[in-house]
């Protein structure tokens, strides 16, 4: 497990900034501040705007002078890119030129300088979390072994190790890292959705539907209360999904379409795991084609994007629902091994995609997650 973190006042250091700001009147910062309130606000409906918004509160900082609030927006401009906008090559790109600024001695007691080493992680496991995972580790326990974090960073590194236990197969690991990472969430309704959200995953790979059910209502109301909007629509997927598999048919349909009727009129991207559980929903009911059909999003919306990890997954799964069909693979697996040439580390996949060429298209099996 994770050492116990030195933390850091991110949240009173921005605080007394603002008051001085407000004594003082600094209207550059001030404005900054309102800009990036602004922005969060309007995150997931237009993240480009949001962007905008965050890269002109870094420029007034830095014409204010201050080079700590010019970092931390600057560290909001990646999180714009990497999580809403799904520029994942320049959210990597930004992120490293932050890391190269934030080494400088005039950081050396900056409150964001965890934020600023946690994006780096973040690029690096949305570009390819197998290829890059010598180094995710690295970064990790830099971070956690010199640099202090506020909470909710500290929350995220959790999230980090657990994300490598999972995609590596390592259920008992993953499970003790969710479980650490609902302990470290507390504090926190957005950071609670995800880690509940979770561990209603891990339950269903167990066939465990009732506790599944009970972390996917749990995560929606943290979900609704913290504003996460496509979460929310991520929640009531899994409450759709779950109640079906437990022969609740009409709950469930109704579920499925809080879901759609949430996530639409967003600016950012469906998440895989948004796909990946309405279309086990479709192909549940006996929907067919709707099923594929979420599939073949999920490969449109990440090919191109940086995600290569995650295009090769959105491959695999698009091709494991033909071969549970019955339907010819060839072409499909053919486009897996041909992403899987962009990767990293490409031996780390392979594995995969030998189990698929044997007949094996059960997700949990192929990625190990099974007791």
């Amino acid at each position: 497990m994770t050492q116990t973190p030195t933390y850091a006042d991110l949240w009173g250091w921005y605080e007394e900034v603002r008051q001085s700001a407000i004594q003082t009147s600094n209207e550059p910062i001030l404005r900054a501040m309102d800009l990036h309130n602004e922005g969060w606000r309007n995150r997931e409906r237009d993240p480009q705007h949001t962007l905008t918004l965050w890269n002109e509160s870094k420029i007034l900082a830095q014409v204010a002078g201050n080079t700590w609030l010019a970092l931390y927006y600057g560290y909001w401009c990646c999180e714009a890119l990497t999580f809403y906008l799904d520029n994942i090559q320049d959210g990597l790109d930004e992120a490293v030129k932050l890391v190269v600024e934030a080494n400088k001695p005039e950081y050396r007691h900056c409150p964001v300088l965890g934020r600023v080493y946690r994006m780096v992680i973040d690029a690096y496991s949305l570009t390819d979390v197998l290829g890059y995972e010598d180094n995710i580790r690295q970064m990790l326990d830099f971070i956690e072994s010199s640099i202090p974090v506020d909470v909710d960073t500290h929350s995220l590194l959790v999230a980090h190790h657990l994300v490598l236990a999972t995609e590596s197969g390592d259920l008992k690991g993953a499970y003790e890292w969710a479980n650490k990472y609902l302990e470290v969430s507390e504090h926190s309704d957005f950071r609670k959705t995800t880690a509940h959200l979770t561990m209603c995953q891990l339950h269903h790979l167990r066939e465990q539907y009732a506790p599944a059910l009970a972390y996917a209502q749990t995560g929606e109301l943290a979900a609704q209360q913290s504003r996460r909007v496509a979460s929310r629509a991520v929640a009531f997927a899994w409450q759709a999904l779950l109640l079906h598999e437990m022969g609740k048919i009409e709950e469930a349909h109704l579920l499925f379409q809080r879901a759609t009727s949430v996530r639409a009129g967003l600016g950012t991207k469906p998440s895989g795991t948004y796909y990946d559980v309405l279309s086990k929903y479709h192909e549940l009911r006996g929907e067919i084609e709707p099923a594929l059909h979420l599939r073949e999003r999920a490969i449109a919306d990440v090919s191109g994007t940086g995600q290569l990890y995650g295009e090769c997954k959105a491959r695999l799964l698009y091709t494991c629902l033909l071969g549970r069909l019955g339907r010819p693979i060839d072409s499909a697996l053919a486009s897996v091994r041909e992403a899987a040439q962009r990767l990293i580390a490409p031996h780390k996949f392979h594995p995969k995609i030998e189990m698929v060429e044997r007949g094996i298209y059960e997700e949990k099996i192929i990625w190990g997650l099974v007791d």
